[in-house]
């Protein structure tokens, strides 16, 4: 904004700017930046602070310019204008001055009056500063709407943004979960940013942690700062504004009609226009506070007899269903509760459900403890359990595993009931072992429920404990039976459909896999089954075929949703997304970028980690930090992972092995590591890991060791996608050695972003049109691998390719050939090694002659294929 503002300023047909915020939005901070750099405007700023105390004394915010003024200069407001003129034409003579306006919204009439007067005659340009609907005065405004002054409007932070500041105000990066959560609860707004922050420091939610600062816990309250901030913004409204605006925060985002009819439809425009409530973006029909700090500010104000006489007024108006939407009944239960009104068992488990859905686990967990009936007792006993868990809240003394199984008196609390308790169990430990126990919990169970019909419910825990063994084919042909059957619970369903549509992509059907997976995540989005920590639990795997499956666009687009401003599980977006993030940015070879993410994600899986991701995090890391040259840190972070016992999934283990492998090989090729490889890979195929094994596969070729390349290309040849086929036209020009089938395949894999794989088909496919004497051809691959190259921060090596012909030259044989390779004429190369270019020419004729060329231009090839096909790193 600044450069347009500034361009505003400059121009010759304009009298200068209005710019529009609401309260927090750093009017007050642009206002000083204006007055102290001179960039914007380069003539002599001066400041008009406009207040509410001095609203009604007349000329009260232009005092500071008139105290020079005499008696005879005060008689009539030309009078005064007179005496501003002069003031100003002595302080900028021969320019002409920025006025800067603080809460203009607050002048009183005859300042502005005057103001606007000295902007249409050119004396001043005005820089305004103001909120949303708030004027007392038409003057400046009505030079707005005559086109003499640019409109700006102050937008919220981005993410980035309000993460710049958290560094700032905290002296250390917040993790990217917590900038999400503040981000979302300030809506972008600074002043509550930084007050929300604050806050959150002193109540030690938010803790610095391995240099990262993490937030452990929702912070509880309102800073009083914003509380005297939501006192200010309400003084002014009148009884019908404020009862609408108690109303909303109270009751959350309502139906426009529905607030009207508390006789105050006026009301409702104006604090739309105020900006203290807005229209849903997706509805317009209905409109709420925002953002929800300042929802939660509103309420901490309302007395709780105001409050009751609210909902009592509200609810008589409203003859038909009250609700705007799914997404306002938790919010409006909760109103109850505080109401001391009592609630229908059926609609608190409900709203608990719903609540830990929109990943309100506080509500979920306060909804399940009001149930008082013992027929819903146990599907309120689930729901707390899960909304304590997701807190990250102590079980012990709340958690009685058989308990939970045994007293679900139906099919579709049983099946909540046995799948949290898998994901408690896995979250704990991460042994298969118990999952099959539970599963056969679960099946006792339901056969007592419905007796005479055999149940396949608990398939679905044995299938989730087949999938983190590794065993995929099972599991497809026991989820494929299931959802073949019908008849589920929608629960049930989407559970299946995401056991399926990780098993489907793990064995090479990603396309399948990815739409099954989708469509869970849209049922879950709809409500339709599920809960957050089912939503996480797609989430992972979802994103992980994407990238495992070279899908990185897809992949982006899917974690930058859950960056994307929305309040949600901030260990699991800080953490297990952030992992996932960093591992695309390494398979897209931007390693340093995945270095800065991964870092402070193990900060926060060390706190929580429901999805066991941690093992894989420490191996994804120690490659990161071998490909930006941190080997100290690469090696602790390997050795971590081998201490660090088991958990998670048997591909996940391996594929976290074959990482450390290869951080080590970057740092010290030997035999043993291109053994450790080969073991991984044998293990992947002998256990029906077929994604993993085709990872570790390639991993091989690029370090190498071509022993499994066969195999590369039939494992390829039966996988689904475009990655597929690059991998399988690169196998089969590695096998022929066939340089027109690697540069087909290096287009294929840059199609893919598989840019290590796109490099080596180059860089393999030059040496052997080198070999061939294809000087031609030769000079455009090499015009193709520098730019591929250079989509890489650090390839990986391909020592059992590389050429010996550069080893037989004598260092300052070497040394010569890089310079002349590098451009540089015989008379520089000369100069910086001190000889004379006929020394230099005859070292170049014997340079020729060992390496079989004759010109400088087959040199250049030479050392580019040394480069990129054959150094270790």
């Amino acid at each position: 904004m600044e450069a347009a503002l500034a361009a505003a300023l400059e121009r010759a047909d304009c009298t200068g700017a209005l710019i529009y915020g609401h309260p927090g939005m750093g009017k007050s901070t642009l206002a000083r930046q204006l007055m102290d750099d001179r960039s914007t405007f380069p003539s002599t700023p001066f400041l008009v602070q406009a207040t509410r105390g001095l609203a009604g004394i007349p000329y009260g915010a232009l005092a500071p310019y008139l105290r020079d003024a005499r008696s005879d200069d005060m008689v009539d407001s030309l009078s005064v204008l007179r005496a501003l003129v002069g003031f100003f034409r002595k302080e900028c003579p021969g320019r002409v001055p920025l006025v800067v306006i603080d809460d203009a919204h607050e002048l009183d009439q005859e300042s502005s009056y005057l103001l606007a007067q000295l902007a249409i005659a050119g004396t001043v340009k005005v820089a305004a500063l103001t909120i949303n609907g708030g004027w007392h005065h038409r003057d400046l405004p009505a030079l707005e709407e005559d086109g003499l002054l640019v409109r700006f409007d102050l937008q919220p932070l981005t993410i980035q943004e309000a993460g710049e500041i958290c560094e700032r105000l905290l002296g250390a990066r917040m993790v990217r979960g917590a900038v999400s959560y503040f981000t979302a609860e300030s809506g972008g707004n600074p002043l509550f940013l930084r007050s929300a922050i604050s806050h959150a420091v002193r109540s030690q939610a938010l803790i610095q942690r391995e240099g990262h600062w993490v937030l452990i816990e929702e912070p509880f309250g309102v800073d009083e700062s914003l509380r005297d901030l939501g006192e200010s913004s309400i003084l002014d409204l009148s009884d019908a504004e404020r009862d609408v605006l108690d109303c909303l925060a109270l009751s959350g985002p309502e139906r426009t009609d529905h607030v009207a009819r508390l006789g105050a439809s006026p009301a409702v425009h104006r604090l739309i226009e105020l900006g203290l409530v807005r229209e849903d973006p997706t509805n317009p029909q209905v409109i709420g506070c925002y953002p929800p700090l300042y929802s939660r500010i509103i309420r901490s104000l309302v007395p709780s007899h105001r409050s009751s006489e609210l909902r009592t007024a509200f609810l008589d108006s409203v003859t038909e269903p009250w609700t705007a939407g799914a997404h306002n009944q938790v919010q409006q239960l909760n109103w109850a509760l505080d109401c001391g009104v009592e609630v229908d068992d059926q609609a608190l488990v409900e709203g608990a459900r719903l609540a830990s859905i929109h990943h309100d686990h506080q509500s979920a967990l306060r909804l399940a403890a009001a149930v008082r009936g013992s027929v819903l007792a146990p599907a309120a006993m689930v729901e707390a359990l899960r909304a304590r868990f997701l807190l990250r809240l102590p079980l012990e003394g709340h958690l009685d595993l058989d308990a939970l199984l045994n007293q679900p008196q139906d099919l579709e609390t049983l099946a909540s009931a046995a799948v949290l308790s898998a994901q408690i169990e896995l979250a704990r430990d991460g042994r298969t072992a118990v999952i099959h126990t539970l599963a056969d919990h679960w099946s006792q169970r339901a056969d007592e429920l419905v007796q005479g019909q055999p149940s396949r419910h608990a398939n679905l825990l044995r299938a989730l404990a087949h999938n983190l063994e590794g065993r995929f084919r099972q599991s497809e042909q026991l989820m494929r039976e299931f959802l073949a059957s019908g008849g589920n619970c929608p629960l049930n369903e989407t559970v299946a459909l995401c056991l399926l549509g990780e098993s489907l992509g793990s064995t090479g059907r990603s396309e399948e896999g990815t739409a099954l997976l989708q469509r869970a995540l849209d049922r879950i989005a709809q409500n339709a089954g599920g809960s957050a920590d089912l939503e996480n639990f797609a989430v992972v795997r979802h994103v992980s075929l994407l990238i495992h499956n070279a899908e990185f666009d897809a992949a982006e687009a899917a974690i930058d949703e859950h960056f994307g401003g929305r309040i949600g599980d901030r260990f699991f977006s800080g953490g297990t997304i952030a992992v996932l993030d960093a591992v695309l940015c390494a398979r897209r070879g931007r390693f340093t970028q995945a270095y800065e993410i991964i870092l402070p994600a193990i900060t926060v899986l060390r706190v929580s980690d429901h999805q066991a991701m941690l093992p894989y995090a420490l191996a994804a890391a120690s490659w990161v930090a071998a490909m930006v040259s941190e080997p100290g840190t690469a090696e602790r972070f390997a050795t971590e992972f081998e201490q660090t016992p088991p958990k998670g999934s048997a591909a996940s283990g391996l594929l976290g092995a074959a990482y450390v492998a290869m951080a080590r090989d970057q740092q010290s090729p030997s035999v043993e590591l291109s053994k450790e490889l080969f073991r991984l890979a044998d293990c992947a195929r002998s256990t029906g890991m077929e994604g993993c094994e085709k990872e570790i596969l390639e991993f091989m070729v690029l370090t190498g060791d071509e022993r499994l390349i066969k195999r590369l290309h039939e494992l390829a040849a039966s996988f689904e996608g475009g990655e597929a086929r690059a991998l399988q036209e690169y196998a089969a020009g590695v096998l022929a050695n066939d340089p027109d089938r690697l540069i087909q395949a290096g287009d294929l894999a840059e199609e893919q972003q598989k840019h290590f794989v796109a490099v080596d088909a180059s860089a393999r496919a030059l040496r052997l049109l080198k070999d061939k004497g294809d000087a031609s051809v030769s000079r455009g691959v090499l015009r193709v691998l520098r730019r591929r190259r250079d989509a890489l921060e650090r390839p990986l090596s391909a020592s059992a390719v590389a050429p010996t012909e550069l080893r037989d030259l004598t260092g300052r044989e070497l040394k010569i050939a890089l310079m002349a390779a590098n451009g540089a004429s015989n008379r520089e190369i000369a100069g910086g090694l001190t000889l004379s270019p006929r020394t230099v020419e005859g070292h170049l004729y014997r340079i020729y002659v060992k390496l079989g060329i004759t010109r400088r231009e087959d040199l250049a090839l030479v050392v580019e294929s040394s480069s990129y096909a054959g150094s270790a790193g």
